[in-house]
C-alpha cells in the first residue's frame, strides 16, 4: 500500500508541477497581439486584416480596440469555418462615430476564422489582441 500511495503521491506531484510550468510560461502574456492597423484607408465591403486569423488556443476571445476617421461606419466581423461564411455587426448595427474609441469583446474558438470589414470606405486604427488567460 506504501509503494501504490507513493506512486500515487508522485504522478500528482509531476502534474502539479507540469501545471504550474506551464501557467508560469504564459504568466507574462495575457494576451497577443494579432494586428495593428494604423491609419489605413479602407474600401467598404472588402478585408480590413492581410489574411483572416485563426486563435491560437482552443477557447480565446478577441479584444478590438478601433477609431474611424473622414467617415462613420458599420463595422462587420465576417466569420468562416473554412466552408460557410457569415457575417455580423459590431455596435448593433450602428456606425462607429468618427474620432470615438470604440472596444469590442468577441468569443474565439479555433476552430473559426476571423477578419473585419468596414460597410462603406473610411480611415481605420485598430488593434487586436487575443486574450490568453482570462484579462479582458
Amino acid at each position: 500500500m506504501n509503494k501504490f500511495k507513493a506512486l500515487l503521491l508522485s504522478l500528482l506531484a509531476g502534474v502539479a508541477l507540469t501545471l504550474l510550468v506551464q501557467g508560469l510560461a504564459h504568466a507574462d502574456r495575457n494576451a497577443v497581439s494579432q494586428a495593428v492597423i494604423y491609419r489605413t484607408v479602407v474600401v467598404g465591403g472588402t478585408d480590413i486584416l492581410p489574411a483572416d486569423i485563426t486563435p491560437s488556443l482552443t477557447a480565446s476571445a478577441f479584444r478590438l480596440t478601433i477609431t474611424l476617421e473622414g467617415a462613420p461606419s458599420v463595422v462587420d466581423v465576417k466569420i468562416t469555418d473554412g466552408a460557410s461564411p457569415f457575417t455580423t455587426s459590431l455596435n448593433s448595427g450602428n456606425a462607429l462615430a468618427v474620432g470615438q474609441l470604440h472596444t469590442f469583446v468577441l468569443g474565439a474558438p479555433d476552430t473559426l476564422d476571423f477578419n473585419l470589414q468596414c460597410q462603406s470606405g473610411t480611415t481605420v486604427t485598430l488593434i487586436l489582441d487575443e486574450i490568453l488567460d482570462g484579462a479582458l
